[in-house]
């Protein structure tokens, strides 16, 4: 019998602070809101969401947008690695 049917649509089970995010576009060089439109775009979320493409290769993508819209974007590679700092888990301790 199937007891529970958990699903995270991102923002659900995930949590993206907007002060981090702000932040992050400030080190980045980008203007306000720049990250969250690559990030979210419908059809790169799309894809993201629905598992055809990898945490990473979205991340990448993002990256690569941004880049593209921006040119080079400062300290790229943290974007890849604060995947952890961006976007945390709402999860709660029961302890």
């Amino acid at each position: 019998m199937l007891r529970a049917v958990v699903v995270d649509l991102d923002g659900v089970l995930r949590r993206w602070d907007p002060a981090v995010i702000a932040d992050a576009e400030a080190a980045h060089g980008l203007p306000a809101g720049a990250l969250a439109a690559a990030a979210f775009d419908p059809e790169l979320l799309s894809v993201a969401v629905t598992g055809r493409i990898s945490d990473g290769q979205w991340r990448e993508q993002v990256a690569g947008e941004l880049a593209g819209r921006f040119g080079r974007v400062r300290r790229r590679g943290r974007w890849r690695s604060g995947r952890r700092r961006l976007g945390r888990s709402t999860r709660r301790s029961s302890r």
